[in-house]
């Protein structure tokens, strides 16, 4: 916040270059600044300076045993962009993550919550290599701790446990 009182929000110069992108980041940064309004108010409208930088890091989504993801995209040699219909607006999402805007994580937990609704193994199978690995990365994550929490505007959070577990059931995640 501002010395006015307004939340400023940057954005990548790329984002403007999509409809899809700006609709999506901006979507996403006014969840976030939701989640910390509710956050604040349930402190009493105040935080601790460590807690608020803890809250407001890249990674800040993904809740686990205190520990947050940091899950990176080193290299995507050979990326494909999937054209999943099973999954939406993936391929936006995937052009998005390529260009830095949506992180990995973030997708792997979207896709996960929408292959465990609605996916079968041919979508999981036709996913970018460098996805599918993300995928893999965040459930044995999740397997790890047994917690996989996201942080979500207007509430406590989803408990994603259910969708990886329903997933690691039906799918082969090692092809």
């Amino acid at each position: 916040m501002d010395h006015t009182g307004k939340i400023n929000v940057w954005v990548r110069r790329s984002v403007l270059d999509s409809d899809q992108a700006i609709t999506a980041v901006l979507s996403h940064e006014t969840f976030e600044i939701e989640a910390l309004r509710e956050i604040f108010q349930k402190n009493g409208g105040s935080l601790p300076a460590g807690t608020y930088r803890d809250l407001t890091r890249p990674e800040k989504l993904t809740i686990r045993t205190g520990k947050p993801s940091t899950m990176v995209m080193s290299s995507c040699g050979g990326c494909q962009t999937a054209d999943n219909r099973m999954i939406p607006y993936i391929k936006e999402f995937i052009e998005m993550n390529l260009r830095g805007a949506f992180p990995t994580w973030e997708l792997s937990a979207y896709v996960v919550k929408k292959l465990s609704k609605f996916g079968t193994q041919s979508d999981f199978d036709e996913l970018p290599d460098w996805l599918r690995e993300g995928i893999r990365k965040e459930i044995a994550s999740y397997k790890a701790s047994g917690i996989w929490l996201i942080l979500q505007s207007n509430s406590e959070g989803e408990d994603y446990a259910p969708y990886a577990e329903d997933v690691l059931q039906r799918f082969d995640l090692s092809s």
